[in-house]
């Protein structure tokens, strides 16, 4: 059954994301070219290198933890274990570096704090 997006669950350093409101999980591949001749006229491909991110629209709110650690991580240069998990506990979890920030302030609407993080490494299947 489809989850909800309010149900599910946003960790930074094993610890929810209470103000987290929009999260998207990227990832992707590239491929290898190795069309010859001997294709008959077809090309081929092998796998490349796969990547993965997340972007998060947060709420501004200056006292939670997590947003602190994604501030911190992204002045300091340092990674960040990040899980996107539906509500029943499934998702994907890896280590990233936070490698934008956003703070905006729109007329009519709530401060938020944007960010991406670019994962560093393989992207895990995460089971309860």
């Amino acid at each position: 059954m489809a989850a909800a997006g309010y149900s599910c669950t946003l960790k930074i350093g094993g610890s929810a994301v209470a103000y987290a409101r929009d999260v998207k999980l990227d990832s992707s591949a590239g491929t290898i070219d190795v069309s010859s001749r001997a294709g008959s006229g077809w090309k081929e491909f092998l796998a490349g290198l796969r990547e993965w991110g997340v972007s998060i629209d947060h709420l501004w709110v200056p006292s939670n933890a997590q947003m602190q650690a994604l501030r911190a991580a992204f002045l300091a240069g340092t990674t960040v274990t990040v899980q996107v998990l539906d509500d029943g506990g499934y998702g994907f979890s890896g280590t990233a570096y936070v490698t934008g920030i956003e703070h905006g302030q729109p007329l009519e609407g709530g401060v938020t704090f944007a960010c991406t993080l670019k994962g560093t490494g393989a992207l895990s299947v995460v089971t309860p």
